[in-house]
């Protein structure tokens, strides 16, 4: 189900960090048991890499959107000094 636009980035930040949570507690147990994610399924495992190149894809996309307002904000400044 997809996410209202007015709280689209409350609501996935909030489901974000149980899955950062959830893998942090997963990674604990593989090192107390020595075994290697045994709570997840493949579909699961699947997924969680999955959101991995996702949220690389997020930080490129964030970081160039955040340089484009810079540069916007720079060249508009620059213009109202003219």
């Amino acid at each position: 189900m997809s996410n209202m636009s007015y709280c689209r980035f409350q609501n996935t930040s909030k489901d974000l960090q149980d899955c950062i949570d959830a893998l942090d507690n997963y990674i604990e147990d593989m090192l107390e048991d020595e075994d290697e994610l045994t709570n997840l399924s493949k579909n699961e495992k699947r997924a969680a890499e999955d959101m991995r190149q996702q949220c690389e894809t997020y930080i490129r996309i964030f970081d160039e959107a955040e340089e484009a307002k810079e540069e916007y904000e720079k060249t508009n400044k620059n213009k109202q000094l003219c």
